[in-house]
Parts: structure tokens; C-alpha cells; sequence
């Protein structure tokens, strides 16, 4: 996988994620939580902030889904670590939470899609 095909790759679900958000129906908690669990599986959410769930194939009771991870992940933007999403938004409401999955991914600054990240020729 190249490195530009990763970042997209990180960035696609976020955009999903707000993009959904957005147009949520917000009729009963029953269908929020349902809402919830359909964008983190769609948004690929699990992948990095569920330990092990990649490795066990998404088998992972949902009540350690989003927990965080120790592993980081490394790329041109850096090495990143999967915050534990759970303490993360607690404190937020759905406002700031649109708000911060719509910010834009950056590199020193600068949106990512304006970034050259292709390896450098040896």
C-alpha cells in the first residue's frame, strides 16, 4: 500500500463519518445508537482505535470497541496514536464533534491533499 493510498485511506472515514452526521435523523436513542455503531463500522473507526480488531478479524465485543491503542501508526504525516474515542468525545456535543471530524487532516500545517507525500527519489 503506498503511503498516499494509506492517508486516504485514513482521512475517507472522517469524511464519511461527517458527511452521515450531517444528515442523521435523530428520532429516538434506540436509532442513535444504532446510528453510532452503522458509522464507526462504515467509517472504519475500529480499525485503529479497537485494539486487535484488524487482527481478529472485527471479532471484538463491541464493549472494548473504541478504547484506544498503545500501537502507533506511521506515515509521512508522522507516527499517530488512536486516542480512546470513548473519554475523548464524552465531554462534547454532537456540535463539536461535527466539527472537529470536518477539520481538515493536516501536515505542518498544510491540508494533506495539497501535500506531496510520494518517497523521494533515491
Amino acid at each position: 500500500m503506498t503511503p498516499q493510498n494509506l492517508l486516504y485511506g485514513l482521512i475517507l472515514p472522517f469524511l464519511l463519518l461527517s458527511a452521515s452526521i450531517a444528515v442523521a435523523d435523530e428520532s429516538t436513542d434506540l436509532n442513535k445508537v444504532d446510528r453510532g455503531r452503522y458509522l464507526v463500522s462504515v467509517g472504519g473507526c475500529n480499525d485503529c482505535h479497537t485494539p486487535g480488531y484488524p487482527e481478529a478479524a472485527g471479532k471484538i465485543p463491541a464493549s472494548q470497541w473504541l478504547t484506544g491503542s498503545i500501537v502507533g501508526f506511521q506515515g509521512p504525516w508522522g507516527t499517530s496514536y488512536p486516542v480512546n474515542l470513548r473519554l475523548y468525545v464524552q465531554q462534547m456535543t454532537s456540535a463539536q464533534w461535527v466539527a472537529r471530524v470536518r477539520q481538515p487532516v493536516k501536515i505542518d500545517g498544510v491540508p494533506v491533499d495539497k501535500v506531496d507525500i510520494a518517497p523521494e527519489a533515491q
